[in-house]
């Protein structure tokens, strides 16, 4: 009779054991596919309103393929292409990234009249104590005949950019300086001067706590030092992927405009987006690859 007792104690402990195991290893399954990283994506684009059970159909032909964006295995974005009109490879975009996977050169190239890809600018971004200082760019010589322009970047204590000046050594000579002024961690005033010295521009931005924008003005007559008038605004709301929900512009003496998105999602990331303005929608894919 003990024996018999203590087989069955032996058998339910194995079952709980079992069972466990399986749960574990279904969580861990489950982490890892959750946390897989995307590989590549192509980008469809159609005008109108189209059917999200459409999505296979359009991944088989390719209809409305404008963009294809490739990723390292740390999640950078190493790579992009459009197309032109035969569906060949064209704006192509190459980006290379340091061990703190900050951008430090991209490199484009453009298809001429059907020839084979030509490379056609290049940039190289140069940090210090892990902040962007300085962007070097460089004609399709991508050597130092080909140097063109420099941008410089400062920076605050808080690490809040506060100075960004751009000059180029080509025949237009354009020079344009950008101070920030931060009148909190998530709102700048923004002044642009040209290479007259004249203040050009001034542009007033809130960001959220992900520093994506959420509202955006610009005065494109600046009258005086306090001049807080503004010609054109910007809105925009997120979703909880931070992806844009609605856009609002407004131009001087014109009507607010309006954009409206609706995504569906698989693993936090979307692959049908539909856009609605005024009922005039148009409408995106998005084919997803993980390694």
């Amino acid at each position: 009779m003990q024996f018999a007792e203590t087989h069955k104690l032996k058998n339910w402990i194995m079952r709980i054991v079992k069972f466990n195991h399986l749960y574990l290893v279904l969580i861990f399954l489950t982490v890892i596919s959750c946390n897989r990283q995307i590989k590549k994506i192509e980008y469809y684009a159609f005008s109108g309103k189209v059917d999200s059970n459409r999505a296979e159909e359009i991944f088989k032909t390719k209809s409305g393929l404008y963009k294809v964006e490739i990723y390292d295995t740390s999640g950078n974005l190493i790579r992009e292409n459009g197309f032109d009109y035969e569906m060949n490879e064209d704006n192509v975009i190459e980006r290379k990234y340091d061990e703190n996977h900050n951008l430090v050169e991209v490199l484009t190239y453009k298809r001429y009249s059907n020839q084979v890809l030509s490379k056609t600018y290049l940039w190289k971004y140069i940090y210090k104590d892990n902040l962007l200082v300085e962007i070097l760019s460089y004609y399709g010589t991508l050597d130092s005949s080909g140097f063109w322009a420099r941008n410089t970047f400062i920076y605050n204590n808080k690490k809040q950019k506060i100075k960004e000046e751009f000059i180029s050594y080509n025949d237009e000579a354009i020079k344009e300086t950008r101070l920030y002024d931060w009148k909190d961690e998530f709102s700048y005033v923004e002044d642009r001067i040209d290479k007259e010295g004249i203040l050009a521009e001034r542009h007033f931005v809130r960001l959220d706590k992900n520093g994506k924008e959420i509202e955006h003005r610009i005065n494109f007559g600046v009258n005086s030092k306090d001049d807080n008038s503004y010609q054109v605004y910007f809105e925009n709301s997120y979703d909880e992927y931070g992806n844009v929900l609605i856009n609002k512009s407004k131009y001087v003496g014109s009507s607010e405009q309006k954009l409206e998105y609706k995504y569906l999602y698989v693993r936090k990331n979307w692959n049908y987006r539909l856009q609605n303005s005024d009922n005039n929608y148009s409408t995106e894919f998005r084919k997803i690859v993980y390694y």
